[in-house]
């Protein structure tokens, strides 16, 4: 998300300029106005489609409310700003689009995180994904829309408009150095390297292949990329928020289109990345690791499992010496009952002695009960002894490999996320749990907020203690970091 701010802030003013204009003039009432007749009586009866879905093919109108010209009048307006100013305006259309007020005090790196998850939104991707991830394939997918947009622009020429495209493309061509038109050629295969000649390719592909070369080669500029991104918004499935949703994925685009790489962290420079040529040696070794605290665990859960079995001997034991002594009472009341035996209220000698029989031969079972537990009792706490005996090994000959890895990981993180506060036994859970792929992840998702003067810029979900932020690691895999301010609490 730092990239993304910092490539924000590298793009010229006439860039913002054009950011700001699209944001204004792109939205419900201008998807009307731009709209031709045919396209309004199809947008009546439609909810998640644009007219070119059911087979309009001009769906904007040409001349004065050409949509370029409103923008260049918005652009026009904002002649003599300066770079803070057009920020602070930018700014404003941002919060707008993701329905904040204005006067919230929102920092830079939080409000283009929201920015990112509602362009993740419109294109349908999870906003758990890793930051860099999310805005790689917000910039990928509106590539395809952007490309869409010109190639259908390109179909729909007019005859004069091919020939006013065809003269100006060729203008272009003849301007550029000899290594790009190379480059180009190389690419596009032309029979004849003419502006009506590419044209041509670009009109007759099926697919976006060519245009995307040329893009690539080009440069937005040759293509009108005010008006394409404005009409691609406006191609927008017709949903709330659909328009300005498109509009900051266009955001997300440029900045991405005027970097050499994408928006992910060099995975090179992360505490955690193994080289190539030692990758399969350390993964086999982490697993041999892991595999060892799993038999651990196993051994801990068998252990576990033991202890609950005394437990409830234990407890039938001490129920059973219960009905012992109750037994033994009943005894003493009918010895002291037949002490008094010539009373009214006595019961006879027989039913005395039968009954004290009775009671005999109960107190018997129970007892010879009481053996048989206390001799079960007695061997399951052999078996945990010889459980808990194999549980201390085993920790015993990991124990090494685990401090050296927990230790070595540690130092590695709080000198790398030096801004942080994490303790060991975060990176121990992370050493136990994790494989490096899963690792690196969650690293890159902490170098964020390393990099971020906003600890709260990423937060996405609620916790019991401080804040969290969800990541979707892979499709079963979602890590919980845990954090208050720049103490990180869990990782779980």
């Amino acid at each position: 998300m730092a990239t993304l701010l910092v490539g924000l802030k590298k793009l010229s003013d006439d860039d913002i300029k054009a950011l700001i204009a699209q944001f204004r003039v792109v939205g419900i009432g201008n998807a009307v106005k731009h709209a031709t007749g045919k396209f309004l009586g199809s947008i009546l009866n439609m909810t998640d489609g644009l007219a070119e879905s059911v087979g309009i093919k001009k769906p904007f109108a040409k001349g004065q409310d050409d949509i370029r010209d409103d923008i260049e009048k918005e652009i026009f307006k904002m002649t003599g700003l300066s770079r803070p100013e057009l920020d602070r305006a930018l700014k404003v259309e941002l919060m707008r689009a993701c329905q904040l007020r204005e006067d919230e005090d929102i920092s830079w790196i939080k409000l283009l995180n929201k920015v990112s998850c509602e362009a993740a939104r419109y294109y349908g991707i999870d906003e758990r994904l890793p930051f860099s991830s999310r805005l790689d394939e917000i910039a990928s997918l509106y590539n395809k829309d952007f490309l869409l947009t010109l190639h259908r622009r390109f179909v729909n020429q007019s005859q004069a408009e091919i020939k006013a495209w065809d003269t100006y493309f060729q203008k272009q061509l003849d301007n550029l150095d000899m290594d790009i038109k190379r480059e180009l050629a190389r690419r596009l295969f032309p029979k004849e390297f003419s502006g009506p000649c590419i044209s041509r390719i670009f009109r007759l592909e099926k697919g976006i292949t060519y245009i995307g070369h040329a893009v690539t080669i080009l440069g937005l500029e040759v293509f009108d990329k005010e008006k394409t991104c404005a009409e691609t918004a406006l191609y927008s499935p017709l949903k709330i928020r659909a328009f300005s949703r498109s509009l900051m994925a266009n955001l997300i685009y440029r900045v991405r289109f005027e970097q050499t790489e994408g928006f992910g962290i060099d995975k090179r420079l992360l505490p955690s990345y193994v080289a190539i040529e030692a990758r399969v040696d350390e993964n086999k070794r982490l697993k041999n690791f892991q595999a060892a605290l799993a038999r651990c665990k196993d051994i801990e859960a068998e252990l576990d499992k033991n202890e609950k079995k005394k437990d409830e001997l234990d407890g039938l034991i001490a129920d059973l010496g219960q009905e012992l002594e109750e037994a033994r009472l009943e005894i003493d009341e009918l010895e002291k009952e037949g002490l008094v035996a010539g009373s009214s209220f006595a019961r006879s000698e027989d039913e005395l002695e039968k009954k004290h029989d009775e009671l005999e031969k109960l107190i018997d079972s129970k007892q010879k009960r009481l053996r048989e537990l206390a001799l079960s009792f007695e061997k399951e706490e052999e078996t945990s002894r010889q459980i808990d005996f194999r549980l201390k090994t085993a920790l015993a000959e990991i124990e090494p490999e685990r401090r050296e890895r927990v230790t070595a990981l540690h130092n590695s993180w709080i000198a790398f996320f030096y801004k942080l506060d994490i303790g060991e036994d975060i990176c121990d859970k992370v050493v136990c749990e994790y494989s490096i792929q899963d690792r690196i992840l969650i690293e890159s998702v902490l170098k964020e907020v390393n990099d971020s003067e906003d600890y709260s810029a990423f937060d996405n979900a609620s916790a019991k203690e401080g804040a969290c932020i969800e990541v979707l690691i892979n499709p079963r895999l979602v890590v919980k970091i845990e954090h208050e301010a720049r103490k990180i609490i869990k990782i779980s």
